[in-house]
């Protein structure tokens, strides 16, 4: 939770380095509520570089040459997991913020799992 913090204030207080990048084409027709400017700003931090081109596949499919080196497995998953968000919550969220709040959820809990997987093997390993 600290580093998250962490990463809130820093992406407020430091701008963005510019480094003629990849980033994904807005839709206009998102419309863009409170909430949604919510998530843009706690999680704008996770919106970066290799962030941009997993969302766009999410979203939209492979629409560039540059997005076919990514394996499509991660934003498939996304993709299904937000439209279920979406589907049970009524749309309250743009179709963006959506994606990119469910890959944040999506990411901590495979982190956790991870971690718990980790521990399992290293007692059975070392048994200890």
């Amino acid at each position: 939770m600290t580093i998250f913090l962490l990463m809130v204030i820093a992406n407020v207080a430091v701008p963005d380095h510019n480094a003629d990048a990849f980033i994904s084409p807005k839709n206009p027709s998102d419309d863009e509520g409170m909430l949604d400017r919510a998530i843009m700003f706690l999680f704008g931090g996770f919106h970066h570089w290799d962030a941009q081109y997993f969302l766009h596949i999410a979203r939209y499919g492979y629409t560039h040459e540059n997005c076919l080196a990514f394996f499509p497995l991660y934003p498939l998953i996304i993709r299904w997991i937000s439209f279920v968000f979406n589907s049970l919550f009524g749309g309250v969220l743009s179709c963006m913020s959506a994606i990119l709040f469910t890959s944040v959820i999506f990411n901590f809990l495979c982190f956790i799992w991870t971690t718990l997987l980790l521990f399992d093997l290293s007692k059975r390993c070392l048994k200890n």
